[in-house]
């Protein structure tokens, strides 16, 4: 996994990290920039809001859940397809995300 400036700012989940080294591939484990804890609003699940994790790759952002169970690279969003990200609220750090 990178270390850098955004890794070594936030706290470090070792059970995420561990999940992420056994279930994707060694290249794309190296890659991963950051994660971080989120909710997740998605018209394809029954809940409206669900606590996940969001890693970011050096191409692709990945949803997993929290705990984590399974991560696919065909359910990952490709960063080229990012449109736009806005800040909701800034009392509580809140993005949401545009996908085209």
């Amino acid at each position: 996994m990178a270390r850098n400036g955004l890794a070594s700012v936030s706290k470090r989940n070792l059970k995420l990290e561990n999940f992420l080294k056994v279930n994707l591939a060694q290249d794309v484990f190296d890659r991963v920039q950051a994660y971080e804890a989120c909710i997740v609003n998605s018209a394809k699940e029954k809940k409206a809001f669900k606590f996940k994790y969001a890693v970011l790759g050096d191409e692709r952002l990945y949803i997993t859940e929290n705990p984590p169970k399974v991560i696919k690279e065909e359910e990952s969003l490709h960063l080229q397809d990012v449109i736009a990200i806005t800040l909701v609220r800034k009392s509580i750090v809140c993005f949401c995300l545009f996908v085209q």
